[in-house]
């Protein structure tokens, strides 16, 4: 009786938010029966794809949003609130109740930046077959964190971020970072070298150059085709007019609006960094940047 009121209460609350998300934007309704359609056909199986759940993990600020939403444009596909009772993916954890309430008749987008240790590891491989590692130069990361953090009314370090100069703001961004940025890339990229063929590491920097060809290596490995103008779609979808995350759409319109981008410039971290921040990262994350090649030298 304990798990059916469990379930009961979940789906109450998914509810819920839906009907708010509707009286607050009436579009979400598009999306809404988008959601359905795809799972209602899914179930009379009229989509036959080789994964139920295409599993994004990446650096925070590295595209993940970006990547998830468009592969949830694929038909069948959706994405679905993370149920996680035991928070285990507060602290870019992992566990398997998080992919169990996952529909096994259906198909899903699930992202998460969760870290890499053995645990983590074997969690993910024993419920997808495949999955996506996403990383980003670490000098970006810590701009694009410092102006999200700026315009987060929610964040703690808000307020802080608004009442010292930028040059303060963005070693303090720094000093944040070590773990679940730097460490994060370092330890995935250690792990996965050349010889893991269960696992794709996207760059940042490859998918904004040429976001149609990465989008094409990710279905490729997933083994999903979709028809042309779909990718075209897919390759075109990035904000280029966003100059400010004040100014980002966030409609969430069932996690496929949504945008979390800054600029999203490849290097902007040149128009920002002054020779203390540079010394300080080189310090943090001068041989990383090397060992990804981002860099071939601390002379930068």
């Amino acid at each position: 009786m304990k798990p059916f009121l469990t379930q009961l209460n979940y789906n109450f609350s998914i509810l819920k938010k839906t009907v708010n998300r509707v009286a607050k934007n009436p579009k979400f309704i598009i999306e809404l029966a988008i959601f359905i359609k795809n799972d209602f056909l899914s179930i009379f199986g009229c989509y036959h794809y080789s994964h139920n759940i295409l599993f994004i993990t990446g650096a925070p600020k590295s595209g993940t949003t970006w990547v998830q939403t468009q592969l949830a444009r694929v038909p069948g596909y959706n994405i679905r609130p993370i149920r996680d009772p035991d928070g285990c993916t507060k602290n870019q954890g992992i566990c398997s109740e998080v992919f169990r309430t996952m529909p096994s008749k259906r198909y899903s987008v699930l992202k998460l930046h969760t870290r890499y240790n053995t645990n983590n590891y074997l969690v993910i491989s024993n419920h997808v077959n495949k999955f996506i590692v996403m990383i980003r130069d670490v000098r970006d990361i810590c701009v694009s964190r410092y102006f999200h953090v700026k315009a987060d009314e929610n964040h703690r370090h808000h307020k802080l971020y608004n009442h010292i100069p930028k040059e303060m703001g963005i070693l303090h961004s720094m000093n944040q970072m070590q773990e679940a940025f730097i460490d994060w890339i370092g330890n995935w990229a250690s792990f996965i070298g050349d010889s893991k063929s269960d696992i794709l590491l996207i760059r940042y920097e490859d998918i904004n150059r040429d976001p149609y060809s990465e989008f094409l290596r990710i279905l490729l490995f997933f083994d999903i085709q979709v028809p042309p103008s779909l990718l075209y779609d897919m390759a075109s979808s990035k904000l280029k007019k966003e100059t400010d995350l004040n100014k980002v759409v966030q409609s969430n319109l069932g996690g496929r609006m949504k945008s979390t981008a800054r600029k999203g410039i490849i290097g902007d971290w040149r128009n920002h960094f002054t020779p203390a921040h540079k010394k300080k990262m080189k310090v943090i994350a001068g041989e990383l940047l090397i060992q990804l090649g981002y860099e071939t030298s601390n002379d930068w």
